[in-house]
């Protein structure tokens, strides 16, 4: 009786062993080159490869995972009362504008977009992209609305800097 990796979860058992102490597997200690490719029929004849006609055993982590995303899954239309919800937007228009950013002033574009829950309860993600001569970037912002709740939300950019040539914006609500 030799020690032998489990085929299932590579703990250490018998190879002689009927069941992992571990993960509870049928015969864990035989490998692929020791079964056959599947069992024969009455006429001899192979069944196909996948075809054994038993059921593996999940291991017990397998369930843990399974009630997890479940739980998960329930979770999140609880949250919204199961409804599905959705977000508009309303208007959206750019602005040059200076902020102070990190204890300087800083030149750069602001994206204003109002928006609107339509749906139940929940957080919204408004997602802002500007581009220009100098290149393009994204910022995401979140806030949690109320069923036909309406909000400004205003998100600024400091990467072009006063130079910037064709700046254009896009806002979507995620």
């Amino acid at each position: 009786m030799a020690l032998t990796n489990c085929k299932e979860c590579h703990h250490q058992v018998s190879d002689a062993a009927a069941h992992c102490p571990s993960c509870g597997i049928t015969m864990p200690g035989q490998t692929k080159s020791s079964v056959s490719d599947g069992p024969s029929t009455a006429s001899g004849a192979q069944e196909p490869k996948g075809m054994t006609g038993r059921i593996k055993r999940m291991p017990r982590w397998g369930w843990a995972v399974l009630g997890f995303v479940g739980f998960v899954a329930l979770s999140g239309l609880a949250s919204n009362g199961g409804s599905s919800s959705s977000c508009k937007v309303l208007s959206a228009r750019s602005a040059s504008n200076s902020y102070i950013i990190r204890g300087e002033w800083d030149w750069g574009v602001s994206v204003i977009t109002n928006v609107k829950n339509t749906g139940g309860p929940r957080l919204v993600t408004i997602e802002s992209m500007v581009s220009s001569s100098q290149g393009a970037w994204t910022r995401k912002k979140q806030v949690h609305l109320d069923r036909g709740e309406s909000q400004s939300m205003e998100i600024f950019f400091s990467e072009p800097t006063i130079l910037a040539e064709r700046i254009k914006y896009q806002t979507k609500c995620i």
